[in-house]
Protein backbone atom coordinates (compact mmCIF):
# COMPACT_ATOMS: atom_id res chain seq x y z
CA UNK A 1 0.00 0.00 0.00
CA UNK A 2 1.52 3.12 -1.31
CA UNK A 3 0.42 5.57 1.78
CA UNK A 4 2.53 8.54 0.64
CA UNK A 5 -0.09 8.83 -1.86
CA UNK A 6 -3.05 9.62 0.44
CA UNK A 7 -0.47 12.28 2.65
CA UNK A 8 -1.31 15.36 0.81
CA UNK A 9 -5.40 14.45 1.21
CA UNK A 10 -4.89 13.74 4.88
CA UNK A 11 -2.79 16.85 5.18
CA UNK A 12 -5.94 18.84 3.39
CA UNK A 13 -8.45 17.73 5.55
CA UNK A 14 -6.42 18.33 8.92
CA UNK A 15 -6.05 21.77 7.07
CA UNK A 16 -9.36 22.17 6.41
CA UNK A 17 -10.87 20.99 9.71
CA UNK A 18 -8.64 23.51 11.93
CA UNK A 19 -10.37 26.38 9.74
CA UNK A 20 -13.56 25.34 10.33
CA UNK A 21 -12.42 25.61 14.06
CA UNK A 22 -11.07 28.75 14.34
CA UNK A 23 -7.83 27.82 14.93
CA UNK A 24 -6.01 28.93 11.49
CA UNK A 25 -7.11 32.44 10.73
CA UNK A 26 -8.59 33.39 7.25
CA UNK A 27 -8.01 36.31 5.63
CA UNK A 28 -10.46 39.37 6.29
CA UNK A 29 -11.40 41.23 3.29
CA UNK A 30 -13.08 44.20 5.45
CA UNK A 31 -9.69 43.97 7.51
CA UNK A 32 -7.67 44.63 4.29
CA UNK A 33 -6.38 47.73 3.68
CA UNK A 34 -4.92 49.41 0.23
CA UNK A 35 -0.82 50.85 0.47
CA UNK A 36 -0.82 53.70 -0.67
CA UNK A 37 2.39 54.14 -3.44
CA UNK A 38 3.83 57.56 -4.26
CA UNK A 39 4.16 56.96 -7.85
CA UNK A 40 6.54 59.21 -9.87
CA UNK A 41 3.77 60.67 -11.70
CA UNK A 42 2.43 61.84 -8.38
CA UNK A 43 5.85 62.98 -7.28
CA UNK A 44 6.02 65.29 -10.45
CA UNK A 45 2.73 66.85 -9.99
CA UNK A 46 4.05 67.64 -6.38
CA UNK A 47 7.08 69.33 -7.84
CA UNK A 48 4.89 70.74 -10.57
CA UNK A 49 2.90 72.85 -7.56
CA UNK A 50 6.32 73.79 -5.73
CA UNK A 51 7.64 75.03 -8.69
CA UNK A 52 4.29 77.29 -9.08
CA UNK A 53 3.86 78.55 -5.90
CA UNK A 54 7.64 79.30 -5.55
CA UNK A 55 7.68 81.39 -8.71
CA UNK A 56 4.72 83.17 -7.65
CA UNK A 57 6.68 84.04 -4.63
CA UNK A 58 9.58 84.99 -6.59
CA UNK A 59 12.25 82.41 -5.08
CA UNK A 60 14.31 79.39 -6.30
CA UNK A 61 13.62 76.37 -4.25
CA UNK A 62 14.79 72.51 -4.13
CA UNK A 63 12.09 69.96 -3.59
CA UNK A 64 12.26 66.72 -2.16
CA UNK A 65 9.34 63.95 -1.82
CA UNK A 66 10.73 61.15 0.60
CA UNK A 67 8.35 58.16 1.09
CA UNK A 68 7.01 56.74 4.69
CA UNK A 69 10.17 55.43 5.85
CA UNK A 70 11.82 58.68 4.76
CA UNK A 71 13.49 57.46 1.57
CA UNK A 72 14.10 59.76 -0.87
CA UNK A 73 11.97 59.07 -4.06
CA UNK A 74 12.40 62.80 -6.06
CA UNK A 75 14.46 65.65 -5.76
CA UNK A 76 14.66 68.78 -7.85
CA UNK A 77 16.73 72.04 -7.38
CA UNK A 78 15.66 75.23 -9.24
CA UNK A 79 17.91 77.96 -10.84
CA UNK A 80 19.78 79.84 -8.32
CA UNK A 81 18.20 78.22 -4.84
CA UNK A 82 20.51 78.21 -2.25
CA UNK A 83 23.50 75.38 -3.01
CA UNK A 84 22.73 74.17 1.05
CA UNK A 85 19.19 73.20 0.21
CA UNK A 86 20.57 70.32 -1.90
CA UNK A 87 21.57 68.48 1.50
CA UNK A 88 18.70 70.49 4.15
CA UNK A 89 15.49 69.92 1.74
CA UNK A 90 15.86 65.64 1.64
CA UNK A 91 16.68 65.83 5.46
CA UNK A 92 13.57 67.81 5.79
CA UNK A 93 11.28 65.43 3.82
CA UNK A 94 13.05 62.55 5.81
CA UNK A 95 12.47 64.57 9.46
CA UNK A 96 8.93 64.88 8.34
CA UNK A 97 8.22 61.19 7.36
CA UNK A 98 10.02 59.60 10.27
CA UNK A 99 8.33 62.17 13.21
CA UNK A 100 5.06 62.23 11.18
CA UNK A 101 4.92 65.97 12.11
CA UNK A 102 5.91 69.21 10.26
CA UNK A 103 9.43 70.54 10.62
CA UNK A 104 8.60 74.18 12.08
CA UNK A 105 6.77 72.35 14.82
CA UNK A 106 9.97 70.71 16.47
CA UNK A 107 11.89 73.91 17.12
CA UNK A 108 10.19 74.10 20.44
CA UNK A 109 10.22 70.50 20.70
CA UNK A 110 13.97 69.87 20.45
CA UNK A 111 14.81 72.65 22.82
CA UNK A 112 16.28 71.56 26.09
CA UNK A 113 12.72 70.49 28.14
CA UNK A 114 11.24 70.22 24.96
CA UNK A 115 9.42 66.44 23.98
CA UNK A 116 12.22 65.72 21.86
CA UNK A 117 15.07 67.31 23.48
CA UNK A 118 18.38 65.30 21.83
CA UNK A 119 16.65 63.33 18.86
CA UNK A 120 19.02 65.42 16.45
CA UNK A 121 21.82 64.53 19.02
CA UNK A 122 20.23 60.32 18.14
CA UNK A 123 20.06 60.59 13.77
CA UNK A 124 21.57 63.29 12.62
CA UNK A 125 19.69 63.29 9.37
CA UNK A 126 16.88 65.22 11.81
CA UNK A 127 16.33 68.55 10.65
CA UNK A 128 14.69 70.71 12.71
CA UNK A 129 14.39 73.87 10.32
CA UNK A 130 11.06 74.60 8.50
CA UNK A 131 9.65 73.40 5.16
CA UNK A 132 9.28 69.53 6.07
CA UNK A 133 5.29 67.94 5.88
CA UNK A 134 4.04 64.67 6.47
CA UNK A 135 1.93 63.61 3.45
CA UNK A 136 -0.91 61.59 5.03
CA UNK A 137 -3.75 59.04 3.67
CA UNK A 138 -6.34 58.01 5.80
CA UNK A 139 -4.85 59.26 8.73
CA UNK A 140 -1.43 57.01 7.97
CA UNK A 141 1.53 58.41 6.87
CA UNK A 142 2.59 57.14 3.45
CA UNK A 143 5.54 60.19 2.69
CA UNK A 144 6.74 63.51 3.48
CA UNK A 145 7.57 66.29 0.86
CA UNK A 146 10.74 69.09 2.28
CA UNK A 147 10.70 72.43 0.75
CA UNK A 148 14.14 74.93 0.63
CA UNK A 149 16.00 77.83 -0.47
CA UNK A 150 13.45 80.68 0.71
CA UNK A 151 12.73 82.05 3.81
CA UNK A 152 11.13 79.91 6.57
CA UNK A 153 7.96 81.19 6.52
CA UNK A 154 7.92 81.06 2.51
CA UNK A 155 9.22 77.70 2.57
CA UNK A 156 6.36 76.56 4.86
CA UNK A 157 4.18 78.39 2.75
CA UNK A 158 5.10 76.55 -0.18
CA UNK A 159 5.08 73.26 1.65
CA UNK A 160 1.50 73.47 2.52
CA UNK A 161 0.27 74.50 -0.80
CA UNK A 162 1.67 71.07 -2.15
CA UNK A 163 -0.08 68.96 0.98
CA UNK A 164 -3.23 70.74 -0.21
CA UNK A 165 -2.36 69.96 -3.84
CA UNK A 166 -1.57 65.96 -2.76
CA UNK A 167 -4.70 65.84 -0.43
CA UNK A 168 -6.33 66.86 -3.82
CA UNK A 169 -5.06 64.36 -6.05
CA UNK A 170 -5.74 61.41 -3.09
CA UNK A 171 -9.54 62.75 -3.34
CA UNK A 172 -9.55 62.10 -6.94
Amino acid sequence: MNTYKSLPCILWVLLLSLVGLGQIPTPSHAAEEKTFVLTDKMCEELSRAAREESRRLGVDISFAVADASGTLCYFQRQGNALPISVQLVPGKAYTAAKLRMPTEKLTREVEPGGSLFGINSVDRRIVVIAGGFPLMVNGRSVGAIGVGGGTAKEDSTIGRHVVSVFEAMVRR
